[in-house]
């Protein structure tokens, strides 16, 4: 089918024609034909994922499979609940779409059916037995996500599992299973609905382990400004220090099981339990020295910013032991698995089961033990002063039973490198990342620079248009006696205090977005009883019972002023009357507080750049687009967003944030008062 007649069967669904949803369908369609790795920016309104969708169907080839990555699964289901039918209405053929979550979204048939194999208390026998019979009377496929009532997350964590604990083909109940059902859909699929977490994970294996062949796919990344923070995530490594005994005291009794079935001689076997008892003391030195380190905990943290001799020794000591450890048990898990062959071919099938159970056991200790060594590794990265992929590591401490306990947590600040190795370099057929921000102060670069794609000659770009007529909205920066600088909070918010009774319409909806808790409390605290009653606090209510109300108080014709966080500045669905006033606090800035943050302004620092020019502002300026996203959200909508900091108007970076902001008709250094005069505001 060709574009034009495309838009001609878009119309023909009764979709009204626009402009920019039409670029980004030749876009795409271009791109996926070159081969060409397109970013593109879609407003609020453009009709992205139908756009997406058709442009790239229209121009893959037959054999061809769409990679659709969302931010969360909650995007995945939208795509099937809404944008699918329509899609399939405009193109008029049935399409083979697969929804790729993570193993753990899905039940364990064997851990749910086989308990007593797996765990040794009951606790959750009766919660257990309802779901069997969901899953044999058919009225359940063990997917967490369409559970026909809320499953306790404790039982989950029991009856799911990850890939070490998984047997596979192995497995007596693999034929049954949802996860591996899911999987074969797959191989006949027009288009596969992922989330980033997932397609990460699929990279790091190689690509075309989880998902199909890298060759065969043609990867959209929707919500990609998403994308750089969970790829640091993804790539962070945690491994917990006294807790990790847990698993390490497995070992022994799961090997001595082990040797009901194969050989494993005296001599192995003595080594293994002195390697372990090492790797244990070496522990216990880690958790000592922890422990001497207390004062320099901030909010249970501790940043580790130059390694210590002392620790570098233990980390080494743990990074040896685990590794000796590590490599005795693959030895055990390969005899295994020969003895698995032997008993399938004298269908001894308990024997078979019963090893099928014990590989799980080693797969799951291979796995404690590799990312054991693995995380203790990268903190031994501190000691090379000239490294161009610095770590951030820190320890963060925990309430036990037995006392504290510490996770040692270790993170690059930077992943350019790693997505350019696993994904760019090896894409085949082109790929789209798209969002409705993803420019920083007006361009592409810091965005294409965290993904490693800054110096890609493949990259193309495009800026959508904007559906909404942002002139006949407002943007009103008042003047301010107070800048809501460090040591200037609290008046601020009281001159903040002083305006909102004026700020807040009489009727319909407002959305207050605070950048911290502490302020908003502070103004819930002191704002007028009057206002109080129609304020709905994510304080104090789940965010979306918060929004259910909101819009029942509107629609009953009532007042509702919403307080709210940096949650509410994404995601948030409010068009019309439901906010016709958007007031922001301050200028979101991202101060570098986390240790991740923290490690990369040093580094910055370190070689004479500035963190707040390359990395603040440009966050900063992400952020603050989203706050005003929240106003416009149907063509047809009107408002007004009002942004209580005069930096921006006192500050040279405050102008520069200002022009990369849509084109609202703009009151900046203006009297309340003569705001409170103008016609936009008179209307509403």
């Amino acid at each position: 089918m060709s574009l034009k007649e495309l838009v001609k069967k878009m119309a023909q669904q009764g979709l009204r024609q626009r402009a920019a949803q039409v670029d980004m369908l030749e876009s795409v369609y271009q791109a996926v034909k070159t081969r060409d790795i397109l970013c593109v920016e879609a407003p609020t309104g453009t009709g992205k994922t139908l756009a997406y969708c058709l442009g790239a169907l229209s121009a893959k080839e037959n054999k061809q499979v769409l990679i659709i990555s969302t931010a969360t699964t909650a995007l995945q289901e939208q795509f099937f609940q809404k944008d699918l039918l329509l899609i399939e209405k405009i193109l008029q053929e049935k399409l083979m779409v697969v929804l790729a979550k993570g193993r753990r979204r899905y039940v364990c048939h064997a851990r749910l059916f086989k308990p007593d194999q797996f765990f040794d208390d009951n606790h959750f026998a009766d919660e257990m037995l309802e779901l069997q019979q969901l899953i044999e009377e058919k009225k359940w496929l063990g997917e967490l996500d369409h559970a026909l009532a809320p499953i306790n997350p404790e039982l989950w964590q029991k009856i799911s599992t990850d890939s070490s604990g998984c047997s596979a083909g192995k497995c007596e109940y693999f034929n049954e299973c949802a996860f591996y059902q899911n999987r074969r859909q797959m191989y006949q699929a027009d288009i596969i609905v992922t989330n980033h977490s997932l397609l990460l994970s699929d990279l790091e294996l190689g690509g075309g382990v989880i998902l199909p062949d890298m060759k065969d796919s043609i990867y959209i990344l929707d919500e990609c400004h998403h994308l750089p923070e969970k790829a640091l995530s993804h790539f962070a490594k945690q491994a917990a220090v006294i807790r990790s005994l847990d698993w390490i005291n497995l070992i022994g009794k799961t090997v001595a099981k082990a040797t009901s079935y194969i050989k494993f001689n005296q001599q192995s076997s003595d080594d293994l339990n002195r390697d372990i008892k090492e790797l244990v003391e070496a522990i216990r030195q880690a958790k000592k020295f922890v422990d001497w380190q207390s004062d320099l905990f901030i909010e249970k943290q501790w940043r580790i910013k130059t390694l210590d001799n002392k620790l570098a020794e233990i980390a080494q000591l743990i990074i040896h032991y685990a590794e000796k450890v590590t490599a005795v048990v693959e030895v055990l898990a390969k005899h295994l698995a020969s003895a698995y062959e032997s008993a399938m071919s004298v269908q001894e099938k308990a024997k078979a089961e019963a090893i099928t159970r014990l590989q799980a056991s080693l797969n799951f200790i291979l796995d404690r033990s590799s990312n054991l060594e693995a995380t203790w590794r990268d903190l031994l990265q501190l000691a090379d002063q000239n490294t161009k992929n610095p770590y951030a590591c820190w320890f963060e401490m925990h309430d036990t039973r037995d006392g504290d306990d510490f996770t040692l947590h270790t993170s690059p600040i930077n992943v350019s490198k790693a997505m350019q190795d696993l994904l760019w370099d090896k894409v085949e057929n082109g790929a789209v990342l798209c969002s409705a921000t993803i420019r920083a102060m007006g361009k592409f670069e810091d965005f294409l620079r965290k993904l490693g794609l800054k110096d890609n000659a493949k990259v193309k770009e495009n800026v959508l248009a904007s559906p909404f007529e942002y002139q006949h909205s407002l943007l009103f920066v008042p003047q301010m006696q107070i800048e809501p600088s460090q040591t200037q909070q609290e008046k601020h918010l009281d001159e903040m205090l002083a305006m909102l009774p004026k700020l807040i319409f009489s009727r319909h909806g407002t959305l207050v977005l605070f950048t911290s808790r502490k302020a908003m409390e502070y103004v819930l605290q002191k704002v007028p009883v009057a206002f109080k009653q129609d304020i709905l606090s994510q304080q104090s209510l789940s965010k979306m019972e918060l929004i259910k109300q909101h819009k029942q108080k509107i629609d009953q014709g009532q007042r509702s002023i919403i307080f709210g966080l940096a949650s509410f500045a994404e995601g948030i669905d409010l068009p019309s009357l439901y906010c016709e006033h958007v007031i922001i606090q301050k200028i979101p800035f991202t101060v570098p507080s986390d240790p991740i943050s923290q490690t990369r302004s040093d580094w910055l620092k370190k070689y004479q750049k500035d963190p707040f020019q390359l990395v603040t502002l440009p966050e900063t300026s992400i952020k603050l687009a989203q706050y005003i996203g929240r106003l416009l959200r149907h063509e047809d909508d009107r408002g007004v967003v009002t942004i209580l900091d005069k930096r921006l108007y006192t500050k040279n970076y405050g102008a520069a944030l200002l022009a990369t902001l849509p084109g609202f008709t703009r009151l900046v250094n203006v009297p309340l008062e003569q705001f409170l005069q103008h016609e936009a505001v008179r209307a509403l």
